[in-house]
């Protein structure tokens, strides 16, 4: 599944998990055009609340190192984001920015 970005609409099978997230969360990671897979695997591994993000990385620094391998994605040279099946996503954006 190609990952898709905030605006765009979440795709069908990943509604239920980022439900689960809390509107303020929501609100922040829609606002840093995170994509709705990656808000999914949040949800998935309990990271729904605010005080949740908070505790996951100790730094900004582990967030951006980390969080490629943890939440199921990569980053090419040029920022642009890609899922585990290579698929390109057309907008870059910076998880712990």
């Amino acid at each position: 599944m190609a990952l898709v970005l905030p605006p765009a609409e979440i795709p069908a099978g990943l509604a239920d998990d980022v439900g689960k997230l809390h509107q303020s969360v929501r609100t922040l990671l829609t606002h840093k055009s995170i994509p709705w897979q990656v808000m999914a695997k949040l949800a998935q591994d309990g990271y729904v609340t605010m005080e949740d993000l908070a505790d996951r990385w100790d730094t900004a620094e582990t967030a951006r190192t980390a969080a490629p391998a943890e939440l199921e994605f990569t980053r090419n040279a040029t920022g642009e984001i890609h899922c585990h099946e290579n698929l390109p996503v057309c907008q870059a954006c910076q998880v712990g920015s």
